[in-house]
């Protein structure tokens, strides 16, 4: 009986969780990584990294990551003239 409360209780707030997220999600316009690549004109594997310490601020989802477009807009501002950003 405990079992079935247990598994229970996780599945409720697994289901919580994933409200939130699909919430989250929506009120911004997100970019996967080859997308954000594209629009900041450098390799994706550069933008993974970028996420990975902290340059881009993202969410990681599984093994995906999403930048959000206003972080798009002010990493290419900063990074515009900036010689340490690789060019494709």
């Amino acid at each position: 009986m405990t079992t079935i409360y247990i598994y229970c209780n996780i599945l409720f707030n697994f289901m919580i969780l994933l409200d939130s997220l699909g919430n989250y999600l929506t009120m911004n316009t997100y970019y996967k990584v080859e997308e954000a690549s594209k629009i900041l004109k450098v390799k994706p594997i550069t933008v993974r990294r970028w996420c990975k310490v902290g340059l881009l601020k993202a969410k990681k989802l599984g093994k995906s990551w999403y930048i959000p477009e206003d972080e798009l807009d002010l990493f290419k501002d900063i990074s515009k003239d900036s010689p340490f950003v690789e060019k494709k």
